[in-house]
């Protein structure tokens, strides 16, 4: 595979600046750490991990509202709600029996979220296990979906049976992969905003960053999860979120105006460094 960093000296001692400063009210991590550094926070999460958090079903209802969301506000207080509240609510099963025993409305006051695309997405994916099981005949479910996240084509998703599902892309692709304890990253907005900005890396796809942290790991001797916690955790705390939000918003609105005139995928993402999903 071709390397795409030129600079290696640049990437580390950027890695180093940006993983050294205090987390701010906005960066994730600041509800259990505070001003703690960046890099100081990501490593005493990785050693209090709660097992309550890693719960198949927790893991699916977190993945689906994390989407698009900021995390300390719509995401960890209502996950939190869930688990003190829900103690038996760990497997697909019981999440699947859950969905079926309450009306739509019912589950948007449970979820703390209404908002229909979601709720399909989350009810198609536990329908999607069941496909998963089959291929793989594994019974318990986070070994199970260990399985799915070591062995799907992230190059090819749209093929899988996940991939498929309406309203699920590689950011979520990705984030089940490493919840589900894949070594890799989420490749949201705020990870492709601290790698143009700090990095200076130009025209950062999805894709791109996934390559692009994954070299920076190697580099860095930082371990890909927990470089993807320092960039999440930076560009939530560092950057005026809300303007780069609206910004992409536009170029994503941009981007599919140009496909519906039927400009070519590679053309359309060279002008606006939008990736569309095939239809």
């Amino acid at each position: 595979m071709e390397n795409l960093i030129k600079d290696k000296e640049f990437v580390r001692k950027t890695i180093k600046r940006i993983s050294n400063e205090p987390l701010k009210k906005d960066s994730h991590f600041y509800g259990q750490f505070k001003e703690m550094k960046i890099i100081d926070a990501v490593n005493k999460w990785a050693e209090h991990q709660n097992p309550k958090d890693n719960q198949p079903a927790i893991i699916f209802l977190r993945v689906v509202l994390a989407a698009n969301r900021k995390y300390n506000t719509h995401v960890k207080p209502n996950i939190d709600r869930i688990i003190e509240e829900n103690p038996s609510l760990t497997t697909f099963k019981s999440l699947k029996n859950l969905i079926d025993s309450k009306s739509r409305e019912e589950f948007y006051e449970f979820w703390g979220h209404k908002n229909l695309k979601k709720y399909n997405t989350l009810v198609n994916l536990v329908e999607a296990t069941e496909q998963i099981r089959s291929q793989y005949n594994i019974q318990d479910d986070f070994k199970l979906m260990h399985k799915w996240a070591e062995n799907i084509d992230i190059y090819d998703y749209e093929s899988d049976i996940i991939g498929r599902i309406k309203n699920i892309a590689i950011a979520t692709i990705q984030h089940l992969r490493m919840d589900f304890g894949v070594n890799t990253i989420k490749p949201d907005q705020r990870v492709i905003e601290v790698l143009e900005r700090e990095f200076k890396f130009e025209k950062v796809n999805q894709i791109r960053a996934i390559k692009l942290v994954e070299e920076m790991a190697n580099i860095s001797e930082i371990t890909v999860r927990k470089l993807d916690l320092v960039l999440v955790n930076y560009g939530s705390g560092y950057y005026d979120n809300r303007k780069y939000d609206s910004q992409l918003k536009v170029r994503k609105e941009i981007a599919i105006k140009l496909l519906k005139l039927e400009v070519k995928r590679s053309i359309i993402f060279e002008a606006t460094g939008i990736e569309l999903k095939s239809s």
